[in-house]
């Protein structure tokens, strides 16, 4: 079994068949798996999986299986919520005509008591500038030196406490949160209502209305760009869509790259 996040291990990833036509193929990829107690690996029924940003929501059945199915290739953003618990978001990258099997571990391991261990040893200090480049991704920082966005660290969201990630913008130079049946967006004050800055969730591209599913204590950092002319250039691919700006989003746990990748 591969890790791909703490919780969150892929079993098996099998080509589907080649015997459908080729349009049907294009889209057969399928993300399927089981929900189960890390302690017991009692199945979880009724869990909410979801692939963030894409729209789709399932619940897990009595033997905690789910299925995504008629996926077209990409990378995905999956978590899972239980009763008073719920994964980290974790890549999921799928290839065409791919079924990934996903194992996800609700809840913490039981505790496990070590011999009681006494040191003497003195706390090293470290510099605050090098304990900021170890909890931040290098591009981030690199970014953050050229002043072309406004960014938001981890210093900053534990200082203020806001109560949900739409609170963090509250205060951004340029920035406007525009609400509509309950769900806020941040926005550019200039752009129209119907415009949406692109959300960008550790490298991988998405909607604004995954940042309502946010919780300020699971993200590292956010970046925030008002225009194509400020987007920076490793996502020039997207600059064409980034007409109302784009937010960078970084969370606690770092994405990890496929085995072979």
């Amino acid at each position: 079994m591969v890790r791909l996040a703490s919780g969150l291990l892929a079993v098996a990833s099998l080509a589907a068949g080649l015997g459908a036509p080729a349009g049907a193929q294009e889209r057969r990829s399928v993300i399927k798996g089981i929900v189960v107690v890390t302690s017991t690996l009692v199945p979880v029924a009724g869990a909410q999986v979801a692939l963030v940003g894409a729209g789709r929501t399932v619940r897990t059945d009595r033997f905690g299986a789910f299925e995504f199915d008629s996926l077209a290739a990409g990378t995905y953003l999956v978590q899972v919520r239980g009763v008073g618990d719920e994964t980290p978001m974790t890549q999921v990258p799928v290839g065409r005509r791919e079924v990934i099997e996903l194992e996800v571990k609700l809840g913490k391991a039981d505790a496990v008591l070590l011999p009681e261990l006494v040191t003497t040893a003195p706390e090293p200090v470290m510099p605050e500038d090098r304990i900021e480049g170890m909890r931040l991704p290098s591009e981030f920082v690199a970014r953050k030196k050229l002043g072309l966005g406004q960014y938001i660290t981890r210093e900053e969201i534990l200082e203020r406490r806001p109560p949900t990630v739409m609170d963090l913008f509250r205060g951004i130079r340029g920035v406007v949160l525009s609400c509509r049946n309950g769900i806020c967006v941040p926005r550019p004050t200039r752009a129209s209502a119907n415009c949406n800055p692109i959300v960008v969730v550790d490298r991988v591209s998405t909607d604004a209305g995954v940042l309502a599913s946010m919780v300020p204590n699971d993200l590292e950092a956010i970046e925030v760009y008002l225009g194509m002319s400020t987007v920076p250039a490793e996502y020039l691919q997207a600059a064409d869509r980034a007409q109302c700006g784009m937010i960078v989003v970084w969370t606690r746990v770092p994405p990890q790259k496929r085995p072979g990748s």
